[in-house]
């Protein structure tokens, strides 16, 4: 499992939060930090994915997966939230 956080797009690789599936199938889960209903979908790579600000998500990975995304770690650590 990777993600469960939100990102608010104060740095502008996480606005949006662009990644790359490159292969495999993962689950893809999101909703916006002020709503209740979870969506899901399921993906498989090759496949991009972007992320709005505000938008709590995970990926589930359902086989051997690989992702790219598009940021540094620093800029990962300086916008990454937990909803409590």
């Amino acid at each position: 499992m990777s993600g469960r956080h939100y990102h608010k797009g104060l740095s502008t690789t996480k606005n949006p939060e662009i990644f790359i599936v490159l292969h495999g199938d993962c689950k893809v889960n999101w909703r916006h930090i002020d709503e209740v209903e979870t969506h899901s979908a399921t993906v498989s790579g090759p496949m991009k994915l972007e992320v709005p600000p505000n938008v709590w998500h995970e990926l589930v990975m359902e086989t051997d997966c690989c992702c790219l995304e598009l940021n540094s770690l620093e800029e990962h650590k300086a916008d990454t939230f937990y909803i409590p």
